[in-house]
């Protein structure tokens, strides 16, 4: 397998966000009028891709992922970033892979710009988007457009490209826009993430680099 370029989620792939995310949930639910959960029950349900079961049947979920979207682009919070974030972009880099960022959130590129900068990111990669930035609608967290149009300003062939990310739905853009799916093991399992059509799930960020190596370990088993 010859990688020549490598697109990256941001949330909970490059930086921990998860509490902003919760709190953003949490924002959610309170402009609906319902009912705050736990920050632990907000963890089991992330882990199992069950977050709309905390929602009435009565409420719209594209409507909610909307309000969602719009709470997380206004909350603040300072970027977490494992060290090993950058030995691994440091080393993609030497290896002349074109790396690029694509985040599900549906806000400006230079609000988000600020904060990939903030975070020490943004000089590791070649092109950085956001979903605002091409209308995406295929599903919700959607980077569908957003892959291929990557794919085309790098001039490189899906065969050659993976998408990587901690979400199911990175999988499914990943496999939808015709690049390599490699799950990412953080809140969902391998087993999630296989099932959603990963080809490939590492543990760690750090494994992308055996990974890119030999990937025959980190296949998802058929």
């Amino acid at each position: 397998m010859h990688i020549k370029l490598a697109i990256f989620d941001y949330d909970n792939t490059l930086v921990d966000t998860t509490r902003s995310f919760y709190n953003s949930f949490i924002a959610s639910l309170l402009f609906y009028g319902l009912k705050p959960i736990s920050y632990q029950e907000f963890l089991n349900h992330f882990s199992n891709n069950t977050l709309e079961r905390v929602l009435p049947v009565h409420v719209d979920r594209e409507a909610f992922w909307e309000t969602f979207l719009r709470a997380y682009e206004l909350a603040f919070y300072v970027p977490e970033v494992s060290p090993q974030v950058f030995s691994v972009l440091e080393d993609l880099r030497s290896r002349g892979i074109t790396l690029a960022i694509i985040t599900g959130r549906k806000e400006s590129i230079g609000r988000f710009m600020d904060e990939v900068k903030k975070a020490k990111l943004a000089r590791y990669f070649d092109y950085i988007y956001t979903a605002l930035d091409f209308g995406e609608n295929q599903f919700t967290f959607s980077k569908v457009k957003a892959i291929k149009h990557v794919l085309i300003q790098a001039g490189i062939s899906g065969r050659h490209a993976i998408m990587v990310g901690d979400y199911q739905t990175d999988v499914m853009s990943a496999r939808e826009a015709g690049v390599i799916p490699v799950g990412l093991v953080n809140h969902q399992p391998k087993a999630e993430l296989c099932r959603a059509g990963a080809l490939y799930v590492i543990n760690e960020l750090k494994d992308l680099l055996a990974f890119i190596n030999d990937p025959h370990p980190f296949r998802c088993e058929t």
